[in-house]
């Protein structure tokens, strides 16, 4: 009897692992969905090491600019689910990391393309162009599908 009930989990398990299988282009992508705040610069430093296109919107409380571009940010992030991260900092709370990548104004969204800042998208920016942006960075990393 135990060893029937041992196949029958070792079954489930296998079957568990084949569902979860990561996409080589962001492995870190399946457990950050949607749109993560970065809590500090190591996880950012993390994000970027573990994920090919990387996106990260600075942003400050008080700024109505970033508060329209949030809903734009959030759906575009679940479009693309699982295969990009989209990271938000605030600048108030991280002034150091918004100082070392240069983060004059706010809203300011940057495209990380393995590891390295690719473009900069300062103020508002709709659906389709951040999609578009998103779309040919994944092509230029190996990852469009």
């Amino acid at each position: 009897m135990e060893e029937e009930l041992k196949s029958i989990l070792q079954k489930m398990a296998s079957s568990l692992v084949e569902d979860v299988e990561e996409d080589p282009c962001c492995p870190m992508g399946k457990s950050a969905t949607g749109v993560v705040e970065a809590p500090s610069p190591l996880y950012l430093r993390r994000a970027l090491s573990s994920c090919r296109v990387v996106v990260v919107t600075f942003y400050t409380p008080l700024c109505p600019y970033c508060k329209l571009l949030e809903p734009v940010f959030h759906r575009v992030a679940e479009e693309y689910s699982g295969r990009v991260i989209f990271l938000r900092v605030n600048a108030f709370e991280q002034p150091i990391l918004a100082q070392q990548l240069m983060v004059f104004t706010v809203p300011l969204t940057i495209v990380f393309v393995n590891g390295r800042p690719r473009t900069r998208i300062p103020g508002l920016i709709d659906e389709e162009r951040l999609a578009s942006i998103i779309d040919r960075y994944l092509r230029i990393a190996g990852c469009a599908s």
